[in-house]
């Protein structure tokens, strides 16, 4: 048989695709031979996954041999425009994989959504926000026995009257039953599902496989800070009582805050695998029919939004970094005054002291549109002296806040600045070899942050529109900044 010669491009890339197949095929083994001592539909998955990544792997070869052929000088960068049409294919596979397989892959893809500026084209961002972290609920008699595991069953038979079966709200990791104690109080029950924790690493580990031997034949796409990302997000989810902890620490910082609310956790009946708390009923804070319905204004909504993440970031430092329109329930206070609930905890960044004041310097220089700050302020965040231009990155997902910070940077750079965002896809310039640098060198605080922001930009968007309503919420972060740094 004929043999490449070694050391030639061509014996390179030979080398790598078998090295890659290999990978695959072992991946798959090691991913079957944990699923097989548990039924729960491991093995579909990791045949699935195996055959997308596959899939893909196919596309992205046979793309750069054509973008070689037509003189293409890419090469291997998969940013690069030439590469365009095939993100979009591999946006529609992964999107179909995550509704094919939930679970663990539903969570990453909205992952992947949440940080499609940094590291990846936007079309993942578009394709994969349609993902809703949503599962089909598990019948009671499975988590059940979670509840009998973790309480015991005299706790459970003492504590409550009844838990309804039927659950209110059912996602990836967990489901919510409504129920009440012995003494009368509503409470939501936010169980796990069995083994889920044990199918997290095993799809999670499968995934790492893929990537490690995808390394082989993309060097150039190094996605293992996504992953390691991921799993750090994982563990922290899975664990409730890091949730509680969370919780508790997120009242102490609203304590006194006028219009919001932190449901209560009942620690007692609590554990790793069981949160109960306070019930609260609501309308999502994006539902705008039920609030003009019931005579809440969609202004005290946002400047309450705005008010409890100027505290968090600025000078609590506990933030919920998962402020989808799911997690924030709308009602009236006792007073019939606008009241914001803050739901489910699982996923907070904590900011060390040095850290959260140095942000909010950030803000204090946005604030006073001072380019010579903002950049002083965004070498203190770890950035490289000479990556300093790309401060407006900082803000990105949040319009108004790039916009003011955009103004402050000399027309030329700023002239560059909005080509790269426009192309994002120009893998062959320096500018977005420097503007990706930029984003991977940022504090895994920060990146969580940035996502947070994002989210509580678009849905204060949605409740006052643009312009002067946005600046209003800009206004209260800069206060709240300035008393952090004051």
């Amino acid at each position: 048989m004929a043999m490449a010669k070694e050391g030639s491009t061509g014996g390179r890339r030979t080398w790598r695709w078998r090295m890659a197949k290999v990978g695959l095929a072992s991946g798959a083994s090691a991913a079957v031979g944990m699923a097989v001592r548990d039924p729960d539909g491991w093995q579909r998955r990791a045949c699935r996954t195996v055959r997308v990544a596959y899939q893909a792997a196919r596309d992205y070869r046979r793309t750069w041999k054509q973008a070689e052929a037509g003189g293409s000088t890419c090469g291997g960068d998969v940013w690069c425009a030439t590469y365009a049409d095939m993100h979009v294919r591999q946006a529609d596979r992964l999107l179909q994989l995550a509704q094919k397989n939930g679970g663990l892959y539903a969570k990453i893809a909205q992952f992947v959504a949440a940080r499609s500026n940094v590291g990846f084209p936007d079309v993942y961002g578009k394709k994969l926000q349609q993902m809703q972290d949503k599962a089909v609920p598990k019948p009671y008699a499975a988590v059940q026995h979670v509840l009998e595991q973790d309480m015991g069953k005299p706790t459970l038979q003492r504590a409550f009257q009844q838990i309804e079966e039927t659950p209110i709200a059912a996602a990836s990791i967990a489901q919510v039953h409504k129920a009440q104690l012995m003494d009368g109080r509503c409470v939501a029950v936010k169980v796990q599902y069995p083994q889920i924790k044990k199918q997290f690493m095993a799809d999670l580990f499968l995934l790492e496989t893929i990537h490690a031997m995808s390394r082989c034949m993309l060097p150039k796409l190094d996605l293992k800070w996504l992953l390691d990302d991921f799993r750090e997000s994982c563990k922290q989810e899975l664990d409730f009582r890091k949730e509680q902890a969370n919780a508790k620490a997120l009242h102490g910082i609203m304590k006194g805050a006028k219009g919001i609310h932190v449901p209560v956790v009942l620690d007692d009946l609590s554990s790793a695998r069981v949160i109960v708390m306070e019930y609260v009923e609501g309308w999502r804070i994006d539902d705008r029919t039920s609030m003009k319905a019931n005579g809440v204004k969609e202004r005290d909504v946002s400047r309450l939004l705005a008010n409890a993440y100027g505290k968090m970031m600025f000078a609590g430092g506990t933030v919920h970094c998962d402020p989808h329109a799911g997690n924030l329930l709308v009602r009236k206070d006792a007073k019939g005054g606008a009241q914001l609930v803050f739901l489910d905890h699982g996923l907070y960044v904590k900011l060390p002291t040095q850290l959260r004041k140095e942000y909010a310097s950030l803000w204090v220089a946005l604030k006073n549109k001072s380019n010579k700050n903002l950049q002083l302020a965004t070498e203190k965040l770890g950035v490289p002296a000479d990556l300093l231009r790309f401060h407006p990155l900082l803000f990105e997902g949040d319009p108004p806040a790039q916009h003011r910070a955009w103004q402050t940077i000399p027309r030329q750079q700023r002239k560059d600045m909005d080509d790269w965002i426009s192309s994002r896809m120009d893998g062959q310039g320096q500018l977005a070899a420097d503007a990706m640098r930029f984003l991977t060198s940022l504090p895994r605080e920060i990146v969580y942050l940035h996502r947070a922001q994002a989210i509580v930009a678009s849905l204060d968007r949605e409740l006052v529109g643009r312009g002067k309503g946005e600046n209003a919420r800009l206004d209260v972060y800069f206060k709240h900044a300035m008393a952090a740094t004051g």
